[in-house]
């Protein structure tokens, strides 16, 4: 095995998932691939929104530093041989405990970050999915196909809010479309504050589109409108001309991010990038159709 694919990443995610769940504890579980870069990320429902960074920082520290974070957390101490590496990188080294490197035989092919509790919690939820990965090293052939979640009815109310679940169904329904079309996508699911809750990089897809993906997602939610209007709107001469250089760059105007509505109230948006603005919002609009479809046989 020389690389963590989408479906390893899930399977891997989900089996942390599982962990959590049994010990009573909500948290947020990141998958990173060789270099560091975002594979998966799931946020379970009521996790503490911090996580979202600290969770795919902590996967990032663990392979750029070649040493699970509690290791490196020892070594941080006053004193000790890594003291201050916390204060490098803009920050985003991590001295907490649960984050794991992934190897194959003497190469680190990935990394899994996990936030939500104390570090030895994490670092026992981390543990659950390493052991998960060591199992599978070394067989052929894939884990799971996308780890497609089983169709579900909702309940009206529990489409008002963006869950982990929905948020899985809403991915599953965006990268179909994304395979049908030939397309290599990043994509990603906001809640109402447009906080991540779940992201998903198709295999051989840019890193580089990672954080559009995410930030397309956060600007439909934050904007309450498809980026691609925003887009129109942001012309020379139109009312929004200019607002791509606000919020630190962090508005999009390209096609591809459109938030989901509930009873005419925002509950989250998707965010899509990998292909032209076109192909993005199209990959967007599959999550959208299913949304919809799963709103019209809500009881």
């Amino acid at each position: 095995m020389d690389r963590i694919t989408l479906e390893l990443a899930i399977h891997l995610i989900t089996t942390a998932e599982h962990r959590a769940f049994q010990i009573g504890l909500p948290v947020n579980i990141a998958i990173v691939d060789e270099c560091g870069d975002l594979i998966a990320f799931h946020r379970m429902d009521n996790a503490v929104l911090v996580g979202i960074d600290i969770a795919p920082n902590k996967a990032w520290t663990s392979v750029t530093m070649q040493m699970p974070t509690a290791e490196l957390a020892r070594l941080a101490q006053p004193g000790g041989d890594a003291y201050g590496v916390n204060t490098t990188n803009n920050g985003k080294v991590v001295i907490l405990g649960g984050g794991i490197p992934l190897k194959a035989g003497n190469q680190i092919v990935g990394g899994i970050g996990v936030s939500g509790g104390t570090s030895a919690q994490d670092l026992q939820v981390a543990h659950t999915a390493v052991q998960a990965f060591y199992q599978i090293v070394g067989r052929t052939g894939s884990v799971v196909s996308y780890a497609q979640p089983p169709f579900a009815f909702y309940r009206k109310n529990e489409l008002d809010y963006m869950s982990l679940t929905l948020a899985k169904h809403l991915l599953a329904a965006s990268v179909h479309k994304a395979v049908l079309m030939g397309l290599r996508c990043d994509i990603a699911i906001a809640d109402e504050g447009g906080n991540m809750v779940a992201f998903y990089r198709m295999d051989q897809a840019r890193a580089g589109d990672i954080e559009v993906s995410q930030n397309k997602a956060w600007s439909s939610v934050a904007l309450k409108m498809p980026t691609s209007v925003i887009a129109q709107m942001a012309q020379p001469g139109g009312d929004a001309y200019g607002i791509n250089t606000t919020n630190n760059g962090r508005v999009v105007i390209l096609g591809g991010g459109i938030p989901l509505r509930s009873r005419n109230k925002v509950i989250g948006g998707v965010g899509v990038s990998g292909g032209t603005s076109a192909q993005d919002a199209e990959v967007a609009d599959a999550a959208v159709q299913a949304f919809h479809y799963l709103a019209s046989h809500a009881t």
